[in-house]
């Protein structure tokens, strides 16, 4: 039923005449594509977000659709939009049930949900291919593109104010402001770090049960030192590289009450700037292992960027994501 549902959907609102921008679940992609890997994630049968298809622009993912038996629950479409959100890619989400489509952004906005009827939908009209295409979805709709609620635009905004609050009166024992600020970089590398290791299950339950260790977020939480220091040494032990290296534990030391809220309120995805929980939760397992090390090298100075080890999160990340890929291949 969900397959005849999307045929007609995609015939009557001009996407099945674009084949070649028109991803459907189950037809080859190209592994030329420059998103492949992703186009694959959002279709897969049992993956997180589970399409059905997924249109492009200029190759670029933009519109995804859902098609199911039954409609989605308005908290199982949110999870859906949070999860493409955090791809940084796609845009807009159409839910194609059997007499009415849903369409919403992929960005957390109030009171955006757009409803309109099969016998509305036409190859020239609203959420049409041809809308998309051509911008005029963009135009009619600018806070559903808005490039400053994107996720990258938002973790690279959340860091440098954090980074700043915790150089102001996050550390206590630094009298320069440069020393101050480079305790800060070098936190929130590790924090970035750890979270990507934790989102990404690499470690999970099992390992923090195997290695007796907490789980970050709840360790900042109960600004629990010790329980800090013994998760950065396990890490230390279990990854190579220079990312925890000898100073490692220098920021943690320092680190005043305020600090620890600072990294509390970071974890818990609150706009720095504003204290507002504006926008979706971060996911670290969706964001692009690529986006996340290009956002850490974003916020260093040109200072620490010229120093050796200046990329150490992206080396490390970067590595990580070569041994994922490795052990997952047959």
């Amino acid at each position: 039923m969900a397959g005849a549902v999307l045929k007609q959907w995609l015939d009557r609102l001009g996407y099945a005449a674009e084949p070649a921008a028109l991803h459907v679940r189950g037809a080859a992609i190209s592994e030329a594509h420059p998103y492949a890997l992703e186009i694959k994630s959002l279709l897969k049968p049992d993956g997180a977000v589970r399409a059905q298809a997924v249109f492009v622009v200029e190759g670029v993912p933009t519109v995804v659709f859902m098609a199911d038996d039954q409609p989605l629950s308005a908290s199982a479409l949110d999870d859906v939009r949070k999860r493409i959100w955090n791809q940084n890619l796609a845009t807009v989400v159409i839910e194609l049930r059997d007499r009415e489509a849903v369409a919403l952004p992929v960005r957390k906005l109030q009171k955006a949900e757009q409803r309109f009827s099969l016998q509305e939908a036409r190859p020239d009209g609203p959420f049409s291919a041809l809308d998309v295409a051509t911008a005029n979805l963009s135009r009619r709709l600018p806070a559903w593109f808005d490039v400053k609620a994107r996720v990258d635009s938002k973790l690279l905004a959340n860091l440098s104010v954090t980074v700043s609050k915790l150089a102001g009166t996050g550390f206590r024992g630094a009298a320069k402001t440069s020393d101050r600020k480079r305790w800060a970089e070098l936190l929130m590398g590790q924090v970035l770090f750890i979270s990507y290791l934790e989102h990404r299950e690499i470690v999970g339950v099992t390992y923090r049960g195997r290695r007796d260790v907490g789980e970050l977020h709840d360790l900042v939480a109960r600004m629990d030192r010790e329980g800090v220091r013994v998760l950065v040494d396990r890490l230390r032990g279990d990854f190579n590289g220079d990312f925890l290296g000898d100073d490692r534990h220098d920021p943690w030391t320092a680190l005043t009450d305020d600090g620890f809220d600072f990294l509390n309120q970071f974890l818990r995805r609150t706009d720095m700037e504003t204290g507002q929980g504006d926008f979706w939760n971060y996911d670290f397992s969706y964001i692009p292992v690529e986006l996340l090390s290009g956002l850490y090298e974003k916020f260093l100075t040109p200072e620490q960027q010229a120093k050796d080890g200046a990329y150490y999160t992206p080396r490390n990340l970067a590595m990580l994501a070569v041994e994922q890929a490795l052990m997952a291949s047959p």
